[in-house]
């Protein structure tokens, strides 16, 4: 038993020392001691440098985006001048109006166009959910069914992305109602809401 005993209270003795002689080698080198003052330094450096980043950026986004409002506005003022014009001369000579009119839906146009803002082109062609809300049907009179028939509220793309829907009315067979997924909603008010399930 005692020859069981004797390996361990070395092999203890060995592991105690080299943990003790590694621990005075790590004393006695100042390098070792530096490094973790050294890393707390640089990461506070690069927190400071990121902090700094973080604000900047936002400040020069919120730059863009008031130069982009004082451009659009600057626009928007152009128009409200115009319709100002067309609005005082139309009194007196109601052609004038029409053309001041006319003027003003150009302008706006243009505007638009110098924003990457398209209209959605939908009289005609099928109808898409992703581009269109249906706002109700009629019997295909020269339009195809399930084509847009007719446009009450012209729909745009802002950079190909859709800005806001237009609201068409869509052409389809009567008969086809119960079996093709279209429901008709009557409000309160008789007035008849149509859309897709």
């Amino acid at each position: 038993m005692e020859s069981d005993a004797m390996p361990r209270i070395e092999i203890r003795d060995d592991a105690q020392t080299s943990c003790l002689s590694t621990a005075s080698d790590s004393a006695t080198s100042g390098d070792d001691l530096r490094e973790p003052e050294q890393t707390r330094a640089r990461l506070s450096r690069l927190t400071a440098d990121f902090d700094n980043y973080r604000r900047r950026t936002q400040r020069e986004a919120a730059e863009c985006r008031e130069h982009g409002k004082a451009e659009v506005l600057a626009d928007v003022v152009e128009i409200a001048d115009t319709l100002g014009r067309a609005l005082s001369s139309g009194a007196a000579d109601p052609e004038a109006l029409r053309q001041g009119l006319t003027a003003v839906h150009r302008r706006v146009l243009h505007l638009l166009d110098c924003h990457s803002v398209q209209a959605v082109q939908s009289l005609g062609r099928p109808f898409d959910p992703e581009l269109h809300e249906a706002v109700g049907t009629v019997p295909p009179n020269g339009v195809p069914a399930g084509c847009v028939a007719a446009e009450e509220r012209r729909g745009y793309l802002l950079n190909g992305r859709l800005l806001r829907p237009a609201r068409v009315v869509v052409a389809r067979e009567q008969g086809a109602r119960e079996n093709d997924g279209w429901s008709q909603e009557v409000s309160s008010n008789g007035n008849s809401n149509q859309g897709l399930l």
